[in-house]
């Protein structure tokens, strides 16, 4: 019954619904913004989703979270103060229920760093763990070079002059060169990361029915820093072919005219020899393909894609492509499906797991590549380049548009990258391989056995981190730059294992001569 003041009170009313005996858990379904710049004031986020109730908490990175949350239907709005905003990082925001409903997924909400550069391209070294820019003509600051940004400070370093209007960048994965495309002089210049010297250009020709030659795209093949493959463009033709770079000349190449038709987007290798390029051009959707023998590229057998392919990653077998797709490389079967695309992909070969950017909020869609399953999303700008590739133990990089003209570094972290089932052993470390090395060496590999190595595992180097990957529980690779055998002595190596649980494992002996 209901009183009031109206004629009659009080009224009866009939009420009809459906209710619940005890709480369910959470779902939720959408988040905004799901991310924030380090130094940012405090930020809202407004969570929305199924089964939030009055009764709904927040916890943050496992913890009741303290601070202000303010209900509304169907969902709830967090106020993340700015002490939390302070460095690159990610907080997990859950919507827990009262008993026995639950908590919600972890949805990672990404406070990143934007270093602003005003460039075309950008690649992380792994062995001296730097990022490296190219900073086009159109630049309003330092135009024509090369910088250096320390990914930990976000300190530029002093510009290297490169030549005429750089833009895509290709590294060698021994960490010894990287190729520059001049676009203003229609050529490839190589960089020695060691001495720091511009070597020659190399000039990549004309089309003779389309003119002169730019590369929007640079691989260079795994094993041989030798060899590059540089996707062409001619002017406003676009994309028009590829063509292999080997010891400082054109030595093959594919245009976009009769019998070939090559008009990649870009081309990715899989596996050491054989290269695979997206087709861009009219009328053609489907998935070029290349084999690199000697110092030859020579055209394998392609195929189609059924709703249209583009950048794609690979874990040697299948590629997973930007539209969701994946494909069999060897028999272009497609074998499965991601359920949803975006504008670029990533896949970490130690961990496994896919980063599919999403559009138009930004963030990641993140994936198990071996099942396909979709294991979270995480945070960020959307990005704006193809340009998508890890940093550091769990970083991922990419370039967002500037607000002058070309690209802004990102810098983010994911805790999607690995999930552990339980709590993590400490390690042990058994040997290396080599033990001894030469001082005055060049980039290297070292070899870590041992035992409860997981994925996310670290190497450290007299104890600073080394990029490190993850092959198995008794097998990490571990890249070693120059700098750290210049001199005789005796480097202590170990292994961290991320939390939970985890930790630092015994220190094994190298010894530099």
């Amino acid at each position: 019954m209901v009183y009031d003041d109206a004629r009659g009170s009080p009224q009866v009313v009939q009420l009809s619904g459906i209710g619940i005996a005890t709480y369910p858990p959470p779902v939720i379904t959408f988040s905004y913004p799901n991310s924030a710049p380090v130094g940012s004031s405090p930020v809202k986020v407004s969570i929305s989703g199924n089964d939030i109730f009055a009764e709904s908490k927040v916890f943050l990175n496992g913890k009741d979270y303290s601070g202000s949350v303010k209900h509304f239907q169907g969902g709830l709005e967090v106020t993340l103060g700015s002490g939390l905003l302070t460095s690159i990082r990610t907080l997990s925001l859950q919507v827990v229920n009262p008993p026995p409903g639950g908590a919600s997924a972890p949805l990672e909400f990404t406070v990143y760093a934007r270093t602003v550069l005003s460039a075309a391209d950008a690649v992380f070294e792994p062995f001296t763990q730097k990022f490296y820019a190219s900073i086009p003509a159109s630049s309003p600051t330092t135009p024509n070079s090369l910088v250096t940004i320390d990914p930990a400070t976000g300190q530029i370093g002093a510009p290297i002059q490169i030549g005429n209007d750089p833009g895509a960048l290709g590294l060698s994965d021994d960490g010894q060169t990287l190729y520059v495309a001049l676009n203003g002089d229609n050529s490839v210049v190589p960089f020695d990361l060691a001495t720091q010297s511009v070597g020659l250009p190399i000039p990549l020709g004309i089309d003779p029915q389309k003119g002169a030659l730019k590369a929007s795209d640079l691989q260079v093949q795994p094993g041989a820093s030798g060899n590059v493959v540089a996707t062409l463009a001619a002017g406003y033709y676009g994309s028009d072919g590829v063509a292999l770079i080997s010891n400082g000349s054109v030595v093959s190449e594919f245009f976009n005219e009769p019998p070939n038709n090559v008009a990649p987007g870009g081309t990715r290798f899989v596996g050491n020899s054989d290269l695979y390029g997206w087709q861009t051009g009219y009328n053609s959707t489907g998935m070029l393909h290349f084999v690199l023998t000697g110092n030859q590229l020579l055209e394998g057998p392609g195929f189609p894609g059924f709703y249209g392919l583009g950048v794609f990653a690979s874990d040697g077998s299948n590629l997973f492509d930007v539209n969701g797709q994946v494909y069999n490389a060897a028999t272009g079967v497609l074998v499965g499906n991601l359920g949803t695309s975006g504008l670029t992909i990533f896949r970490d070969a130690s961990s496994g797991r896919i980063f599919l950017s999403s559009t138009p909020f930004g963030g990641f869609a993140v994936f198990d590549s071996s099942t396909l399953a979709q294991v979270g999303s995480s945070g960020g700008p959307a990005t704006a380049t193809l340009r998508l590739d890890r940093w550091g133990r769990n970083g991922l990089y990419y370039l967002m548009p500037s607000d002058s003209s070309g690209y802004d570094l990102v810098q983010t972290r994911s805790n999607l990258f690995y999930s552990s089932p339980g709590t993590n052993p400490v390690p042990a470390v058994l040997a290396l391989s080599p033990s001894t090395v030469s001082s005055g060496g060049r980039n290297s590999v070292l070899t870590v056995t041992g035992s409860q190595f997981v994925p996310g595992a670290v190497a450290q180097w007299n104890g600073a981190d080394r990029t490190t990957r993850w092959i198995d529980a008794s097998t990490l690779t571990v890249d070693i730059p120059a700098g750290d055998i210049a001199s005789p002595g005796t480097a202590k190596v170990s292994v961290i294992n991320p939390a939970p649980g985890g930790g630092k494992s015994n220190s094994a002996a190298l010894t530099i001569q």
